[in-house]
């Protein structure tokens, strides 16, 4: 069966907090000009997403999202914490996205500066919250393909 109007939740990291505030209107504006209905929930920092994301698939016994996107930034400072906590996330989300077979957006940002991130989250420059939206919607219509074809009796 295939998803007609998808319900996504978005995982917005807060620790930079106005950066944070521009991915998620990027996201927020892609997944409104389609029409997709949304949750937002707000975690203190990108470390925190996969377990926000296990709290809200077991919370929510069937299944109400049809995908996640994330939205962070992880700033490089004077020591290799940056690379710790980008690999640890990634791994994270990875590791979900393929147990639960759940479409994941991945708009967490990793940068050397500011000025970095300003571009990167930007609506005008490249929009990371919105490739995020735009992800995870591709992924969503992929699932539905697979589970159209391989449960459609008719074939």
């Amino acid at each position: 069966m295939a998803v007609l109007v998808p319900r996504v939740l978005i995982i917005e990291a807060r620790f930079y907090e106005n950066l944070s505030k521009m991915l998620l209107e990027g996201c927020v504006n892609f997944l409104n000009n389609k029409d997709v209905k949304w949750d937002s929930v707000v975690t203190p920092g990108v470390l925190e997403i996969p377990a926000a994301i296990s709290m809200a698939m077991n919370a929510t016994a069937y299944k109400v999202y049809n995908g996640i996107i994330v939205l962070g930034i992880v700033m490089r400072g004077e020591t290799s914490h940056c690379d710790i906590i980008a690999q640890a996330v990634t791994r994270g989300l990875i590791d979900i996205s393929i147990k639960d077979s759940l479409p994941i957006g991945n708009g967490i940002v990793v940068v050397d500066n500011e000025e970095q991130a300003v571009d990167r989250v930007s609506s005008a420059c490249l929009n990371r919250g919105g490739c995020a939206a735009r992800s995870v919607l591709t992924m969503i219509e992929l699932k539905g393909f697979f589970n159209n074809r391989f449960h459609d009796d008719t074939r």
